[in-house]
């Protein structure tokens, strides 16, 4: 699922250091628990390590204040209730590098922290909505002439503005 790949390379690639870095993803219910599970098997297969070495997915972060900030993200969620569906902790150690593991959290709501802040790591906010078509009209001139409807802005109201993407449903 090409989805899938992109979505998890959007936030790990560069272990969640980019603005643009895909922190925050909508999942329309009905296909969340399908979507999240090979999400979730797919980021099992990233390495992470050595960001010079080419197997390499996801490095290390800047620094260990940074390490702790984006670990405390996740405490805060697991505190919430919110699934840590992989990753959560930090890794490789032993290395002296400031490694984390690619984390999935799933059941998160608009209104955490974890939905309206920028983490700056690898950590992967997912949210699951009902019907996220109907956001979105079929006519490509109409969903770029008009603004985000009233669902979206929490999810992007972040004093650091993010670069959202959309993946509409495969066609014919």
């Amino acid at each position: 699922m090409e989805t899938v790949k992109v979505s998890a390379n959007g936030i790990f690639r560069n272990a969640g250091q980019v603005c643009v870095a895909g922190s925050r993803l909508l999942v329309e219910r009905s296909i969340h628990d399908e979507f999240v599970e090979a999400l979730a098997a797919y980021v099992e297969g990233m390495k992470t390590g050595d960001p010079l070495d080419p197997a390499t997915a996801s490095g290390a972060v800047n620094s260990l204040a940074q390490l702790q900030q984006n670990l405390g993200f996740v405490d805060e969620a697991r505190a919430l209730g919110r699934d840590i569906r992989i990753g959560g902790q930090r890794v490789l150690e032993e290395t002296g590098g400031y490694y984390m593991a690619p984390t999935i959290v799933t059941g998160v709501s608009p209104g955490d922290r974890l939905a309206r802040e920028e983490v700056f790591g690898p950590v992967l906010a997912v949210i699951a909505k009902r019907c996220l078509a109907r956001f979105w009209p079929s006519s490509p001139l109409t969903a770029k002439t008009r603004p985000f409807p009233s669902p979206i802005p929490p999810i992007t109201a972040s004093p650091r503005r993010s670069g959202p993407g959309i993946f509409p449903a495969p066609t014919g």
